[in-house]
């Protein structure tokens, strides 16, 4: 029963967190809170800013519903090396969702992410100080996220 209970935790707590940062509009994804950047920002994190980058920083584009009030699709264009990254954060976050794991189980992929970034001289300008700020609010965020899920059980014992 327990392990069933931990499962079911784990699989609301993706739900949750996947809501959270895709469903609900683009303010989670490009660092803005009700129009207004968070952090020390002028413009959204460098990853999605393709304009003016070196040619060897290749950008992806993904297609995203975003289920808020007008259930629109987004196309989200971001560098290479932030896509690959994020993919190893996520993955990391499945196995153990805490802050964390944000900032010592993906610290192998967080360095990779900045040596790819340095090969362009855009990203190599901002990428250290945006994925920092980034690995700060996505970890807090997530916190939040985890107490709420777990929240949201009521857990039997035998």
């Amino acid at each position: 029963m327990d392990m069933y209970q931990l499962t079911q935790v784990r699989h609301r707590f993706l739900k949750n967190l996947w809501k959270w940062y895709f469903l609900s509009g683009t303010e989670h994804i490009f660092g803005m809170d009700d129009d207004e950047y968070t952090g020390v920002f002028e413009v959204s994190y460098i990853w999605f800013e393709s304009q003016n980058h070196d040619p060897p920083c290749s950008f992806i584009t993904t297609n995203i519903t975003l289920y808020d009030r007008y259930q629109r699709n987004c196309n989200i264009s971001a560098a290479q090396w932030w896509s690959t990254y994020f993919v190893a954060l996520m993955k990391a976050i499945e196995v153990r969702p805490s802050r964390e794991t944000v900032f010592k189980f993906t610290e192998e992929a967080y360095y990779e992410a900045l040596a790819d970034a340095n090969s362009c001289a855009i990203c190599r300008v901002h990428a250290v100080r945006h994925l920092d700020a980034f690995r700060e609010y996505f970890g807090r965020n997530l916190d939040e996220i985890v107490m709420q899920t777990i929240g949201e059980f009521e857990f039997r014992t035998p």
